[in-house]
């Protein structure tokens, strides 16, 4: 297995960097960006036929397990919402938050170096790449590969690493960082770097022209790293699996562990439901304040 994991690990790494190379000299510009847009007047059939596979697409990925988990959940209507379960909540919540604003946090501070201190930087480069690598290998790999440093560190130390929530945190940062680094890089890339060289010929220092400009901007794409980052988090099972603490479940353990009892796949639907409402409930919240 670990055999299998490190030439894994190599491939993403290469499929990684092909990707970079491909995408480094691309530039956003507004002034003449353009895009496809159905004209009034479009043939019915030609809109039915665009329409039609994203149509499919948001039924079948979204719509239809939606429709058996409420189903299944129906069948499974005097299922009590016992202690365990709102702990399950509760941790799930928490975990998801603090593991979100962390990633947040670190992707900000490493893409902002990167911006203005590590342009034109191989090791940046480098670094960034080993960064976005966590989120294309498979959880169980990545666990296997914290399993290792832990062990080294266990051994160094001579104390005995084996879980907990710092180090279940940890495994979430290296596993999700990338998304707070792709959509901090994403919205980097349509912010000229004009704005904050003006905002310091103004007589601004660089961290409050950092704050005031490239901050504020940056905000909502801040926003929707953490929304998605908080899903991701609460949903994720192989990496809690593996370091989870004692009596410690989250709503995903809690639905694999009712999908080994009798009726399970009915059963695991209530808990499957809240991580579905969990991850509404920041991007409602968001939605309202902005409107």
């Amino acid at each position: 297995s670990l055999g299998m994991s490190f030439w894994l690990v190599l491939l993403v790494l290469l499929l990684l960097q092909i990707e970079t190379r491909i995408n480094q000299n691309k530039r956003f510009d507004a002034a003449n960006s353009s895009g496809f847009y159905l004209q009034k007047g479009t043939d019915k059939l030609a809109t039915i036929l665009i329409y039609l596979p994203v149509a499919m697409l948001a039924f079948f990925s979204f719509l239809l397990p939606l429709i058996l988990l409420l189903t299944w959940a129906w069948r499974e209507r005097a299922y009590r919402f016992d202690q365990d379960l709102l702990d399950a909540i509760a941790i799930s919540s928490f975990l998801g938050l603090l593991a979100a604003l962390l990633i947040v946090v670190v992707a900000l501070f490493f893409q902002v170096g990167k911006r203005y201190l590590g342009t034109g930087s191989k090791w940046m480069s480098w670094m960034n790449l080993l960064s976005n690598a966590g989120y294309a290998i498979p959880g169980a790999v990545m666990g296997l590969s914290i399993l290792l440093i832990l062990s080294f560190l266990s051994h160094s130390a001579g104390l005995l690493i084996t879980g907990g929530v710092g180090v279940l945190i940890y495994a979430y940062l290296i596993r999700f960082l990338s998304i707070g680094n792709n959509g901090i890089q994403s919205a980097y890339s349509k912010i000229p770097k004009e704005l904050m060289a003006a905002s310091q010929v103004l007589g601004k220092s660089w961290w409050s022209s950092f704050w005031q400009v490239d901050f504020k901007l940056l905000f909502p794409s801040l926003l929707g790293a953490g929304i998605i980052a908080f899903v991701d988090v609460i949903k994720e099972l192989p990496l809690t699996m593996m370091f989870q603490s004692f009596n410690f479940e989250t709503l995903a353990l809690t639905a694999y562990g009712l999908m080994e009892t009798d009726g399970g796949v009915y059963k695991a639907s209530i808990p499957s439901l809240l991580i579905i409402l969990l991850g509404l409930v920041p991007v409602y919240l968001i939605h309202k304040k902005v409107q």
